[in-house]
């Protein structure tokens, strides 16, 4: 691993940790490659929130307190269990666990974080003021998912009780750290940001990985590749999201301000959450020959391509890359864009011809930006 002058920048237990996230992202992407629809997304949505807030407390726990003993890593693999359970169960209905279950296993996982800050303040005497507020945000937000697995569900969406412990849970466990911790600490230049942009560039990394696995998980037993065309698409598209932002945004580094670095952050769940989308969608217009009429379930839009466009574009603003690198991504964006829109009300027949263009349109895109990275090289 990487180190400064502070020790190990990155642990591997950091790592190992990172594998509660392949198993997540994966059981979202292989359900939303089943059943490409608005109700999967918007639960996949929610899950990725879900497990952004777990990662984050997690991350900046490493971050502000380093450190790697025993208790530590029990409590972090008590959260790693109670996320796998939760990712089984809420949203599922009757394919999976009890809500209930889900519940419960929130609250032993914001209960767990607790915990870690509770004896990082005790460990560190002298910058104990961040630990004792994530510790009380993290006992709150448990205390609202054990009230949560109590509720009963009436089938709705928002008039659901459950879907409001859920977003309280969530908000009690993550607004504190967005809107006291990271004021105090960019402020007094205590955040390790090489760590924050490591920590972040390897979780991108296990996400775009997870579109090989989306596609090995669709053609499973299969006799051959029925589109084989998108099957090698698939490849193509992870490599040019990957380099529009490892060789693009990640290098440019992390924002030194509080408010540029939420924006920073939240830039990051879009991007993930239109590649998980992207990945899902990909593995299932792999299954549908160009030969045979797709139905609503058989494909899936460019609107997971916007999405991730649209979070490189963001990321693009905040660490200020050329004006003309800016400029071609903010055409492609608005391309995106107008095909989901056409995807979506006007021509939806021809949704995975829209879907290879929009593809296309990355791939170009990826080409332009990594021009002038290439030229650097050669000089």
């Amino acid at each position: 691993m990487s180190r400064d002058e502070n020790g190990v920048r990155v642990s591997w237990f950091e790592l190992f940790y990172d594998l509660v996230v392949v198993a997540s992202v994966s059981h979202g992407s292989h359900l939303f490659g089943e059943h490409p629809s608005w109700g999967m997304g918007t639960w996949l949505a929610a899950s990725l929130v879900l497990l952004m807030t777990f990662w984050l407390l997690t991350m900046v726990s490493h971050n502000l307190y380093p450190g790697d003993d025993v208790v530590r890593r029990f409590l972090i693999i008590v959260q790693m269990v109670a996320l796998v359970v939760a990712s089984l169960s809420l949203g599922r209905g009757d394919e999976g666990l009890p809500d209930s279950v889900g519940f419960t296993a929130l609250a032993i996982g914001f209960l767990s974080l607790a915990l870690v800050f509770w004896r990082c303040g005790r460990q560190y005497p002298t910058t104990s003021s961040a630990a004792r507020v994530l510790t009380s945000s993290s006992i709150l937000a448990a205390v609202v998912m054990a009230v949560g697995a109590l509720l009963p569900s009436n089938g709705a969406v928002l008039s659901n009780p459950i879907t409001w412990a859920f977003s309280i849970g969530l908000l009690c466990g993550i607004l504190p750290l967005l809107f006291i911790v990271l004021n105090h600490r960019t402020t007094s230049e205590k955040i390790n940001t090489e760590h924050l942009s490591e920590r972040m560039g390897q979780l991108v990394l296990i996400v775009l990985g997870e579109s090989f696995v989306s596609l090995i998980f669709s053609l499973n037993g299969m006799s051959r590749i029925p589109n084989p065309w998108y099957f090698l698409l698939d490849f193509i598209v992870v490599l040019a999201i990957w380099t529009l932002y490892f060789t693009g945004v990640l290098p440019a580094g992390v924002p030194a301000t509080a408010g540029r670095l939420r924006a920073w952050l939240g830039l990051h769940v879009l991007l993930i959450f239109g590649a998980i989308a992207t990945a899902g969608g990909f593995a299932a217009l792999t299954l549908i020959p160009f030969s045979t009429v797709p139905t609503a379930q058989g494909y899936w839009t460019p609107l997971p391509l916007f999405y991730v466009m649209l979070g490189l574009l963001g990321l693009s603003f905040l660490s200020r890359r050329p004006k003309a690198v800016l400029v071609s991504d903010t055409i492609i964006v608005l391309l995106l864009a107008a095909l989901s829109a056409l995807a979506l009300w006007v021509i939806p027949d021809e949704a995975r011809w829209l879907t290879l263009v929009g593809a296309a349109l990355i791939v170009i895109d990826a080409a332009l930006s990594a021009a002038p990275s290439r030229k650097r090289l050669g000089a």
